[in-house]
Parts: structure tokens; sequence; C-alpha cells
């Protein structure tokens, strides 16, 4: 028998004809030989399905890299003297807890990348295995979609700040499966190939994701829907999936990312104005209506996220447990978060005073507090508090914050004002001159993705000094640049192990 590399394939056993309320529960990880596993089409869902699975696993987006590691870059949460947190919040990069924090989170990116790249070095030779033309194309674009979110993600954390980016190798794209040590590339070819598998996943889907012809409630609900009533789930619950929209979503981040300001505003513009069939907004800004039903999510916005049925436990282990608070009084929030602006519906209902069994007072924020949806009996966009167990790493205020920063002027002011309405705030004019007018959206960017991971990566963009960091010390270091924490000969190893198998 031929000789094949070995890599960890995360699976999952998914009868795909059941709800996505069993969707990405993950079984024991298994080690298949690459022609057994791409032999067949539920093959390659299997796969596909099981990166899903590794991004939600608490080292990366179940935990980490939205309300863990890269809040505490931000100094969100409280901390312990002499911790990791305590660490990290000093951007000290140095001392071995946190390295090895970021050890991992590098080891289990490239780990999903690894299973992305040997699923897209088989599908093109085994596409007779697949049941029709468009599952072939939505796994392929899902999975095009996937390895650039996550090399972007890379790029955001170990990448240069992108206004000092120059002609020096900053990073792998790795798109083989190989033992060697794949060669850096500079900023501007690491962009280069991030777009280049965005654009051809954006080619993929564009025509045949059910998403663009059906509602997210129509998604939701296949089984109860007399319009969309699939064969496969796979073409269901396309928000949990990286969908086109998403994809579209990805290429403003990264152009906006590397400083194109004119492509990443036309992408935005574009996603906000996307309608369902019946002209409503696909993807609309929420409301306090929406918060008001324990939706402190607000899921209606969500182009891309991940379920985790474990969502809940994750609250109570984090949150509530006071593992991850802000202070100890509601100044701490509504005077340096929120700016006392009462009206603002975040500060009235994202955040609440618990108190401890040993009776301390904590401030807790409720955006991952799964409870009983109170809108059932209302107009039904969400049938199940099941459905609010979702993990936002892609929402559409993002794009009205993007399009406030950057477009021009008359644009800018009128999706900032849609925005503000949103969140109960009464509208004001952006400020005047560029500096100004960033400073406003990187404190609003901070309020929005409070507990989301999102806003270290604003205020690298934007190189913010400490006293721009809200809750940050404004005499405390601020260092960008996240060293790679391992040799990749190291990770390689991690990956696919020190022996071929046959």
């Amino acid at each position: 028998m031929m000789k094949m590399y070995r890599w960890i394939l995360y699976t999952i056993v998914v009868l795909l004809s059941v709800s996505c309320k069993k969707f990405l529960q993950v079984t024991p990880r298994t080690e298949l030989p690459e022609k057994v596993t791409y032999s067949t089409e539920e093959g390659f869902k299997k796969v596909l399905t099981g990166v899903y699975i590794q991004m939600k696993d608490t080292s990366l987006y179940g935990k980490e890299l939205v309300f863990g590691t890269m809040e505490h870059l931000v100094s969100s949460w409280d901390v312990r003297q002499g911790s990791a947190e305590a660490g990290m919040n000093r951007h000290d990069y140095t001392a071995q807890d946190v390295v090895a924090k970021f050890d991992t989170i590098y080891a289990h990116m490239y780990a999903a990348v690894a299973n992305l790249n040997a699923l897209l070095r088989n599908i093109d030779e085994r596409r007779g295995a697949f049941s029709s033309e468009m599952m072939y194309r939505l796994i392929k674009g899902e999975a095009l979609g996937l390895r650039a979110f996550l090399h972007l993600d890379l790029l955001r954390i170990y990448g240069p700040v992108p206004s000092r980016e120059n002609a020096s190798p900053i990073l792998s794209y790795v798109k083989t499966v190989s033992k060697e040590v794949h060669p850096k590339v500079d900023f501007k070819t690491f962009i280069g190939e991030l777009l280049g598998d965005l654009e051809t996943a954006e080619e993929l889907l564009r025509d045949i994701d059910p998403i663009t012809k059906y509602s997210l409630l129509q998604l939701r609900n296949p089984a109860q829907s007399t319009s969309f009533d699939p064969a496969d789930d796979f073409y269901s619950h396309r928000m949990l999936r990286m969908n086109v929209y998403a994809v579209k979503a990805l290429m403003a981040r990264t152009y906006l990312w590397e400083g194109d300001e004119r492509k990443a505003c036309a992408i935005a513009k574009e996603l906000v104005n996307v309608k369902d069939v019946d002209g409503t907004a696909k993807f609309r800004l929420g409301t306090d209506v929406d918060l008001g039903k324990n939706d402190f999510a607000l899921i209606n916005e969500h182009l891309f996220g991940l379920f985790d049925h474990n969502l809940e436990r994750k609250f109570d282990k984090y949150f509530a447990s006071g593992s991850l608070k802000k202070g100890n009084s509601p100044n701490a929030v509504t005077t340096q978060l929120y700016g006392n602006i009462m009206e603002d519906i975040r500060n009235n209902r994202l955040w609440e005073m618990r108190i401890l069994s040993n009776t301390e007072r904590i401030n807790v924020l409720k955006k991952y507090n799964v409870q009983e949806y109170g809108g059932k009996e209302g107009n039904g966009t969400i049938r199940d508090e099941v459905e609010l167990k979702q993990i936002p790493l892609i929402r559409i205020s993002e794009m009205y914050l993007l399009l406030a920063e950057a477009g021009e002027e008359n644009e800018a002011q009128l999706y900032w004002s849609r925005y503000l309405s949103s969140r109960g705030l009464p509208n004001r004019p952006l400020p005047q001159g560029t500096p100004a007018r960033r400073d406003e959206i990187m404190k609003e960017f901070r309020r929005e993705f409070f507990g989301e991971g999102q806003a270290f990566y604003t205020y690298k963009r934007m190189e913010a000094m400490a006293n721009k960091i809200i809750f940050k010390s404004p005499s405390s270091a601020v260092e960008y640049k996240i060293p790679e924490p391992l040799k990749e000969t190291e990770y390689i190893k991690r990956i696919y192990g020190d022996e071929e198998s046959n």
C-alpha cells in the first residue's frame, strides 16, 4: 500500500437527517486512512463537520479566541495578580503560562487548517463521490472559506500591525498537507493567498448557497417550512456554516486590514442591504425588543457563528461563577464602558449584578446566558432556546461600523445613524477628521463586541495607545506583535506525528 501521512481527524458520528440541535456533538477523535475517509460524500461531510468541532474547542472559538485570551489582552476581565491572565493584560508574551496559551492556540489553528487541506487535496479528484454538483460546491466553498477565516485570525494575532508591514516574511499560508516546513511569506503575499481562497469560495457558493434564497427563519426550521424542506441537513442552518455572506464579510475584514477601505466599504454596503424575497433585511440589526426576549447574542445579526450545545454550561462555569467578571459595582461598566449613556440598550440589558456565595458582588456579562427565549409566542423568528446557543463570529453590526469608519462622509453618517438607533442611542454626527472618527468608532467597537474577542484586532489595526483602550491602565505597556510561539517543525509533529502510516 502507498504511504500516507497521518493527520488528526476530529470526527463525529452524525445522522445527517436529524435536526441541527444535534449538530456538532463530538465523539472521540479518530485517525483514518485517507483513501477510506474520502471514498464517500459522507467522509467529506464528517471531516468538514470535524473542523467546526475543532473551532468550537475551548482552546479556540469555544473560549480563548472569543471571551478568553483575546479579551484578557484588552483588560476586559478582573484578574488575579501573578496569573497567566494578568500576564496577558500586561502583554507579557515571555511569561511561561502566557506562552503556553498562545502555543496551544497556534498549534490548534494550524491543526484545523491541516484537516481542511487534506479535504481540499482530495475533493477534486474524488468529485464523483458526491451526490450532486451542489453538494460538491458547498463543501469545497466552505472549506476554502474556513481556511481563509483561520489564516486571517492567525495574521491578526501573530502578524504585524498592518501599517508597519514590509517585505519581510511573517507567517506561512498553509495550503498543502506536508511534513515539510512551510515557507513564510510576506504580508502582501499572505493577503493575496487569503483573498484568493475567498474569491474561489465566493464563486463556488454564489449561485447555490441556500442562504441566498431562504430566510434565516426558514433555514432554522426546514422541516416546518412549506417552501424549504431539503433532503439533506447540510443545506439548512447556513448561518452556522461558512456561507457565501460570511465569505464576503471576511473579504471586507481582509480589505480593511490591508488598508483598502474602498473595497471593504463596497462589500460591507452590499451586505447591510441584502434582502429576503419579502423585501426585509436578511441580517437585521438587533434592538431592545430582542434583548428583552433574552436574545442577548442578537443571533439575527449573525452572518456566521458556531452552534455550541455546551454554551449554557460555559456561562455557568466562566461567567456566573465570577471567573470572568468586571468590577464590583455597576459604575465599572456604566461609566467606563458606556460613558454614562443610560439610553444604551447594552448597558441596560447585557449586564447584571450578581452576589456570589462568599457575598462578593460582581458585574456579569449576560451575552452567553442562554435562557428560554421570551418571544416564542411572538413573531416566531426563534422557536427554541437551543437556537440561542450560538457563538458570534461575524455580525452585521461590524459591517455598519466599518461603513461608519471608512465610508464617504454622507454615507458613513447614514449607516452610523441606523446603527445608533438600533442601540437605543440618540443620533449624533460622526466627528470631523479621520483621527477623531477612528477614535469614536474604536470606542463603539469596544462596547459592541465586548466578550467576542474582536476589540484587540481593532486596537491593533489602529495601533491604539494604552490611553485609548477602555479599562487598560494608561501607563501600561502595549505590544501588538505577538511572537510565534512554536517552531513549525514542532507543530508539524503535533499534527502529523513522527511516523508515516500506510
